[in-house]
């Protein structure tokens, strides 16, 4: 534990009693008692050229492979620089950019990047054009063909082979010797072809048990936690967080090399009371301040509103219940009406950006008005439930007239509202004992029928 290395990539937004911090936290621990395999890369800056799929799984391997002091770069097939590792990285972890380009058919196809130095290596898990042949002499055409044509491109005497040990077992039967084209030819069944690769350029390390790390995040003396968010970094594993009283974090990981995206709102007097350390590895953090090249699409007044959104949020909780919580609405009926009609906080529902620490806070922006706006329905329904009422006696209808009458003729009121009102307590519209109105017998529209008889 005590050789891990944290470090804390963050973006401070100050206010006057709430600060938002958001940004990365990265654990790299070495394994106890590991014994670590060199490489047998040479030490020199290369560029590695990997299929769509592959690059995956290699960054990965990455992550838990030793650093090197020496840098990698890595190609898609059509010459494009997708991820890139410094000389002088402390950890291998490398960014989200994936190798979108279709694999290309046939190793002529291939194009190298332009203005590379160091050591190249070509990665060849599958070879599709090749594979599509089904009769030998077929295969052999195209082989003799495709390497015939990737001579003349270029010499490829610098360049170190990495190859499916199907695919060279079928080349050397159909005499294609690939030691004669490239520098050298390593294979592997292709199942473990690309942890092949990452051994050969990285080494490894082997331990008799897994790396742990356990630490205790602080935000400096009398500064709350009021609300954290972790979000895990795709192909690196994740860091188990805890909020602890007294301000804390709890940390936990089990791998050589472990990151989250973080976003924090903290509670305190002053913002100069913020002090972000590690009790364990007794580590203190500079606080990086916000600027709109940190936070892209976010502007000053955007935290203003969050802040005064989550004060408000704040007074709400401190209301539960029915009694204080509508003084408070009273005191504040304006804010009130605003955040359940017009709130503030609509604003980030239409906001979007790039940037991961930016997305995480214009989320946070739109769950905090969905939960100011839960708290205030909440306690209208409860006020609205705790107000006391009578019993109120059904004095409208007898129980005659709550059943319908159909042996009675249809009731025509034409008579003055006054002759319906001498039962007291009964609507005026609704008459009691309808009046005989001598009506006529019922005719069929005018139309007279013959008798049965005739």
């Amino acid at each position: 534990m005590a050789n891990s290395k944290i470090t804390i990539n963050n973006t401070t937004v100050t206010g006057v009693n709430n600060s938002l911090v958001v940004g990365e936290l990265r654990i790299s621990t070495p394994a106890p008692g590991a014994i670590d395999i060199p490489h047998q890369a040479e030490s020199v800056e290369s560029n590695i050229i990997l299929q769509r799929g592959d690059d995956a799984t290699f960054k990965s391997l990455m992550n838990s492979s030793p650093v090197r002091s020496f840098a990698l770069k890595l190609y898609d097939q059509c010459g494009h620089l997708c991820n890139k590792w410094e000389s002088s990285r402390h950890d291998n972890s490398s960014g989200n950019v994936r190798i979108s380009s279709e694999n290309k058919a046939l190793f002529s196809n291939i194009e190298m990047p332009k203005g590379i130095t160091g050591q190249t290596y070509l990665v060849i898990s599958t070879y599709s054009g090749f594979e599509r042949c089904v009769m030998w002499s077929s295969k052999k055409h195209l082989a003799e063909k495709d390497f015939e044509a990737l001579s003349e491109k270029g010499t490829m005497s610098n360049v170190i082979l990495f190859i499916s040990e199907q695919i060279n077992t079928e080349l050397i039967k159909l005499g294609i010797d690939l030691a004669s084209i490239f520098k050298a030819v390593y294979t592997s069944p292709a199942s473990s072809l690309i942890p092949y690769f990452t051994e050969f350029i990285a080494g490894k390390s082997v331990a008799g048990s897994r790396p742990s790390f356990q630490g205790m995040l602080n935000f400096g003396p009398g500064v709350e936690i009021a609300v954290a968010r972790f979000r895990n970094i795709k192909d690196t594993s994740s860091i188990e967080c805890q909020i602890r009283r007294g301000g804390r974090i709890q940390i936990n990981s089990e791998n050589k090399v472990s990151a989250v995206k973080f976003f924090i709102v903290l509670k305190h007097s002053k913002p100069e009371d913020i002090k972000i350390t590690e009790e364990f590895t007794e580590s203190e953090f500079p606080i990086v301040p916000y600027t709109a090249e940190t936070l892209p699409g976010l502007e000053a007044e955007h935290f203003t509103t969050l802040f005064n959104g989550f004060s408000f949020l704040e007074l709400l909780n401190a209301n539960k219940d029915v009694t204080t919580m509508n003084k408070f609405v009273d005191e504040h009926s304006s804010q009130v009406v605003s955040y359940i009609y017009n709130s503030p906080l609509t604003m980030f529902e239409t906001f979007d950006s790039n940037s991961e620490s930016s997305q995480m806070i214009i989320e946070y922006g739109c769950t905090l008005r969905q939960q100011i706006y839960q708290v205030l329905v909440t306690q209208a329904s409860k006020s609205f439930s705790s107000v006391n009422k009578k019993v109120r006696k059904n004095v409208m209808f007898s129980e005659h007239e709550l059943h319908a009458n159909y042996s009675e003729p249809p009731n025509l009121y034409r008579e003055a509202a006054s002759d319906y009102t001498l039962n007291a307590g009964r609507l005026s519209s609704v008459p009691h004992h309808p009046p005989n109105l001598n009506l006529m017998p019922a005719t069929s529209c005018g139309i007279t029928f013959p008798s049965d008889e005739e």
